[in-house]
């Protein structure tokens, strides 16, 4: 099929709404999967569930949507996922790219995926964590004692006869 017959075939649904012409089931269905392809690849299944699971045309899955968020107060605010953008690029996020922790090439499962692994997701946020302050040198001895009692319990292992305290070394029995 050339564009120019696509163009026509819009140019002729232009005119049929003008004349306030009825679309079947069928034809509204049609104008609902041409949105749906608008879509990311990962979010067009669902109208599809949604619409057998109900048993009811693909269009009144939209409507009904939208529907909802107008008596819920939400039809001023759209959601706009930013895979959309893909739309206008051909880009929908899903095209591999190199995780920035391990240099892998990986393909996205998900729109907006960009570690190739939870492990890589962990080290990224391992990274990022504010360190701690460096404890000042010179504390007075009641904020000294209060640090001492925050450091976590010296276990001795099995058979050793001593333990660094790290100001004084406790001999063990």
């Amino acid at each position: 099929m050339k564009k120019e017959d696509l163009d026509f075939a819009f140019a002729v649904i232009e005119e049929a709404l003008k004349e306030n012409m009825r679309f079947t089931n069928e034809q509204k269905d049609l104008c609902v999967r041409v949105t749906i392809e608008a879509l990311a690849p990962t979010e067009r299944p669902w109208f599809y569930e949604v619409a057998q699971m109900n048993k009811i045309p693909l269009w009144q899955v939209l409507w009904g949507q939208w529907r909802r968020n107008q008596e819920n107060g939400m039809a001023q605010a759209p959601i706009c996922d930013p895979g959309w953008e893909g739309e206008i690029t051909g880009d929908y996020g899903l095209e591999e790219r190199e995780c920035p922790i391990c240099e892998t090439v990986f393909a996205p499962k998900a729109v907006g995926q960009i570690y190739c692994s939870n492990k890589c997701g962990a080290e990224q946020e391992r990274r990022n964590k504010p360190q701690p302050e460096p404890i000042p040198e010179k504390l007075s001895p009641a904020d000294r004692e209060i640090l001492d009692m925050l450091k976590p319990p010296v276990v001795a292992e099995q058979g050793e006869k001593s333990v660094d305290l790290g100001t004084d070394t406790v001999e063990l029995e």
